[in-house]
């Protein structure tokens, strides 16, 4: 049995975090209007998004079997969770 794993998200799990992203938010679709969705869709599917927050924070990731089924952004040092 695979346990899960915690460790610091890099650049590299861009792709798989951008795709969690999507899937976690996507759960409020139907509670925003159509021009708030696509804002949120557009920002989530950006990976310019992430790359800037792991820029200016701490990511941990959370994974099982390979995927990534879990993040967090911080940045501790300001008190900051994103």
């Amino acid at each position: 049995m695979q346990d899960f794993i915690y460790r610091i998200g890099t650049k590299d799990d861009i792709e798989k975090i951008v795709k969690l992203g999507i899937s976690s938010f996507g759960q409020f679709k139907d509670q925003l209007s159509d021009i708030n969705w696509k804002k949120l869709e557009a920002y989530l599917l950006d990976e310019n998004t992430y790359s800037e927050l792991l820029d200016k924070s701490k990511c941990f990731v959370c994974t099982y079997k390979d995927e990534i089924v879990g993040m967090a952004f911080g940045n501790l040092m300001k008190h900051l969770i994103y």
